[in-house]
């Protein structure tokens, strides 16, 4: 795979300053040539020998923002780790996200009676000031709420949101 990245993006003649050996590997790694150029779309074509890539596509992504504690600071979770805004917590909104950063989980499971049900969560506290921030999900009893097991909540309140 390696020569074949090589040769595909050499700039000068295949003939050219390469042994009687190269030549051969390169006429044997065409079909291997045209199989890379096929992973991109049918209307790029990449000609050999020009060192060209195929064009980027322009998407525009949302700007990646950090979400940290209000108190300290510290990076709790990036935006882009967010499944839903559309949570409550218990000082009012707040995020349901998939992953955090420097959080510590209590020690203690709690059951806590929730809108949509009973859950078995571990409250998740900022590493750096201690500040009680939310909760993770342990157990659902509900079904339709199993989604949620394993993943946070996090209190809008108590973060604040940053551009990276």
């Amino acid at each position: 795979m390696g020569l074949v990245y090589a040769q595909h993006f050499r700039t000068s003649n295949p003939t050219e300053n390469s042994t009687p050996a190269s030549r051969n590997s390169s006429v044997s790694s065409k079909s291997s040539r045209s199989t890379f150029s096929s992973l991109y779309s049918p209307k790029s074509s990449i000609s050999s020998g020009s060192g060209s890539l195929p064009p980027q596509t322009s998407q525009n992504y949302p700007p990646t923002r950090i979400l940290r504690c209000r108190k300290c600071h510290n990076h709790i979770c990036l935006s882009s780790l967010i499944i839903s805004d559309n949570f409550n917590g218990s000082l009012g909104p707040a995020y349901f996200v998939s992953k955090v950063l420097n959080v510590k989980l209590a020690k203690a499971r709690e059951f806590k009676r929730m809108k949509t049900g009973r859950y078995e969560v571990k409250v998740i506290d900022c590493k750096q000031c201690d500040c009680s921030i939310g909760w993770k999900y342990l157990y659902s009893e509900e079904d339709k709420e199993k989604y949620k097991e394993g993943r946070f909540v996090v209190e809008r309140a108590l973060l604040e949101e940053v551009e990276m």
